[in-house]
């Protein structure tokens, strides 16, 4: 009995002991598969995180690489960049702004950027400053800024508020450019400008003068001349006999007119140069007044040994202006060519249209002159040198003839050669289309 109960006891120890094997090895066997695969996936998540830290490594390197970059653009702009607090403490600046107020980089801790800013230009920043943090927008303005050398430095800012992580505008960016070649520049301009100025005023104070002196002048010539002129006439028509009393006479008589004349000249160019020359314009007829002017001029011409030659088309448009003057600018182009013809010389007066002018043309074949003359011929008071030997009077009837060429609205020109002889010429205007309407 107790045989068969230890062989029972035996058998069922084996049996249960099996079966706790092969429990165990079920448990086992499920472990192995569980830590597997949890191995796997932290093998998984192992190799993704070493994946993770080599693209973060690679970003912090081209961070790292951006920054130097960003640096090396600030410290190396050619404008000036600087960072103040809500004080206007200075907290960054590049070289560019170092450079600009000559200090070194540890000069600047703890400044005030108002420290490198002239008392004159206090105000001028302070209203800068209270429009970037009140309107947060950017702001410009111009202030003088003095560099520890001392010296002087024009700038423009551009300024912006900056604004913190919470959205808080705590300080300000400033780009500093230097203008002082400009600002430099304007203060010349404005010392040229003052000085073209005063002389302006003094050379008008000074024409002024000359034209009052020229009227007071010419009054005081002028009431003896009258004088003289009557008297001389009187003379002339009074002496019946051919005679050297008579040949004194008509003599007297001709320098008092040509007197006349040149008093008559100074005094119109000086109404001219004050504005008050007026015209009394009406339509005429220009190839009538071209042949009366020659066919007064033909003496002349024919008595120095000259020959007067006169070109006109059929028929010329009629012309607006004033008939005493336009013969007048003929006559002093007319002598000029007498003055300057030899004996044996040719004067031609010629007329033609060319749109949308009547040109009066006198040509001549006299010594000519040289180009530098040219500049001047028409200047009044200028005696050019080759004039010298035998020219008369005081220069003013080119000047005057210009004078009133221009307030018919018409130009005048000359084309010269030394011995080649010289052609004057001037425009005017048909009737309605120039300045004597």
């Amino acid at each position: 009995m107790k045989k068969d109960r230890d062989k029972a006891r035996y058998w069922i120890g084996e049996t249960g002991t099996q079966k706790l094997v092969d429990t165990v090895n079920d448990l086992d066997s499920l472990a192995r598969d569980h830590l597997y695969a949890l191995i796997r996936d932290l093998q998984a998540e192992r190799d993704e995180l070493e994946t993770l830290n080599e693209d973060l490594k690679q970003v912090q390197l081209e961070l790292e690489s951006s920054r130097d970059k960003y640096h090396e653009v600030y410290d190396f702009a050619p404008v000036g960049y600087i960072t103040l607090s809500q004080d206007k403490e200075i907290l960054e600046a590049n070289l560019a702004t170092m450079v600009m107020l000559g200090v070194q980089p540890s000069a600047l801790k703890m400044r005030r950027f108002t420290d490198f800013i002239v008392p004159d230009s206090h105000e001028a920043f302070q209203c800068l400053w209270q429009e970037v943090f009140g309107t947060r927008t950017r702001q410009s303005g111009q202030v003088a800024l003095l560099r520890e050398d001392g010296q002087w430095l024009d700038v423009q800012l551009e300024s912006t508020a900056m604004a913190d992580a919470n959205g808080d505008f705590i300080y300000c960016l400033i780009a500093i450019v230097d203008i002082s070649v400009q600002k430099r520049a304007e203060r010349e301009v404005q010392v040229m400008y003052d000085s073209e100025k005063r002389l302006r005023e003094e050379l008008e104070a000074e024409m002024k003068r000359r034209v009052e002196f020229t009227r007071v002048l010419a009054h005081e010539i002028k009431t003896p001349l009258t004088a003289l002129l009557a008297s001389s006439s009187a003379l002339v028509i009074n002496v019946k006999e051919e005679g050297p009393v008579l040949q004194f006479a008509r003599m007297i008589d001709r320098s008092a007119v040509r007197l006349n004349n040149r008093v008559d000249e100074m005094l119109d160019l000086a109404r001219g140069e004050i504005g008050i020359l007026h015209l009394e314009c009406r339509e005429l007829d220009p190839s009538r007044l071209i042949r009366e002017v020659a066919a007064d001029m033909l003496p002349a011409a024919q008595q120095r040994g000259l020959k007067l030659m006169v070109d006109l088309p059929s028929e010329l448009p009629c012309v607006n202006g004033d008939e005493t003057r336009l013969r007048q600018v003929i006559y002093n182009l007319m002598n000029n060519a007498l003055k300057f013809t030899p004996n044996g010389g040719t004067i031609r007066l010629r007329g033609y249209y060319e749109s949308p002018a009547v040109i009066v043309e006198v040509a001549d074949t006299g010594r000519g002159m040289a180009e530098e003359d040219l500049k001047t011929i028409f200047q009044p008071y200028e005696r050019l040198a080759r004039s010298k030997e035998r020219a008369t009077g005081l220069g003013l009837g080119l000047g005057l003839s210009r004078a009133l060429v221009e307030l018919h609205g018409g130009t005048i020109w000359v084309e010269s050669q030394v011995g080649r002889g010289s052609r004057f010429a001037f425009s005017i205007p048909l009737k309605g289309s120039g300045a004597a309407d």
